[in-house]
C-alpha cells in the first residue's frame, strides 16, 4: 500500500486561503496601466471565483501494461502524456526513446490525472524486474492515497479575482486578475509557470491588463490536470 497523503491542516484551511489571496504575487502579465484605468472606469464589474481541492475520481482505475525487453519497450496505457511515457519508458528500460512504443488506450475518464507518470513507472519497473509483460491496476484505495486531487493551477483551492471595466462598443478595455494557487512543494514552480503562461494566452484583446500570480505550499500533493 502506498503511503497516505499528509499535509498541513492550517496551511490548507479556507481561512489561510482567503488571507493569502489578498496578497500581490508575481507579475504574470502587465500591459498599460490597468489599475488607473479601473479607478476611473464608468462601469466596473468585480467577481471572485473559488475552487477547492477536488478528487479527479477517474471512472476507470489507473492502469498500465508494460513489456520491458532488451531490444525495446511496449507500453499500453490510458495516458494523456505520451511524450512523458515514452521518455520514462526509455529511462527505465535502458533504451533510446525511439525504441519505446506507446499504445494509447481509451482514457476511461482522465481529467488530467492520467498526465502523471507514477502508474506507468510502476508497471515498467515491475516488468523489468519480472522479465515479462506486466499489467498493473490500482485499487480505489491506491488512487485515493496518491495524487488524486486536482492541480494547483486551477482546482487546488485557486482564488481568482477579476475586475473588468470600460465596456466601449461591447468590449472590455481594461482588466485586472489576481490568482492565488495552493500547491504541494514539488508543484509550486510548475504551477507558477503554467498559470502565468495561461494568463499570457488570454484570447480577449484589451489594451490594458494586469495579471498577478502567487503560489502557497499546502503540503498536499496534487496531480497536473484540470477538472
Amino acid at each position: 500500500m502506498r503511503a497516505p497523503l499528509r499535509g498541513s491542516p492550517a496551511r490548507a484551511s479556507p481561512a489561510c486561503f482567503a488571507q493569502r489571496a489578498t496578497q500581490d504575487g508575481a507579475v504574470a502579465r502587465h500591459d498599460g496601466d490597468a489599475v488607473a484605468a479601473l479607478a476611473g472606469a464608468a462601469q466596473r464589474i468585480e467577481a471572485v471565483y473559488e475552487m477547492p481541492f477536488l478528487a479527479h475520481a477517474t471512472m476507470e482505475p489507473m492502469n498500465c501494461t508494460a513489456h520491458v525487453r532488451a531490444d525495446g519497450v511496449d507500453i499500453w496505457a490510458p495516458t494523456q502524456n505520451q511524450t512523458g511515457v515514452q521518455m520514462v519508458g526509455g529511462q527505465i528500460g535502458g533504451v533510446p526513446p525511439e525504441k519505446v512504443a506507446v499504445h494509447t488506450t481509451y482514457l476511461g475518464g482522465g481529467f488530467g490525472r492520467r498526465f502523471e507518470l507514477d502508474f506507468v513507472m510502476e508497471a515498467l519497473e515491475t516488468s523489468k524486474a519480472a522479465g515479462a509483460p506486466v499489467k498493473v491496476i490500482w485499487s480505489r484505495e491506491d488512487i485515493s492515497s496518491t495524487r488524486s486531487t486536482g492541480p494547483p493551477t486551477i482546482t487546488s483551492c485557486a482564488r481568482d479575482s477579476m475586475r473588468a471595466a470600460d465596456r466601449s462598443h461591447g468590449r472590455i478595455a481594461s482588466s485586472r486578475h489576481r490568482s492565488w494557487l495552493g500547491c504541494s512543494a514539488d508543484g509550486q514552480e510548475r504551477s507558477r509557470r503554467r498559470s502565468g503562461g495561461g494568463r499570457r494566452r488570454v484570447a480577449i484583446r484589451r489594451p490594458q491588463r494586469a495579471c498577478r500570480l502567487s503560489a502557497h505550499r499546502t503540503g498536499i500533493p496534487s496531480a497536473s490536470g484540470a477538472r
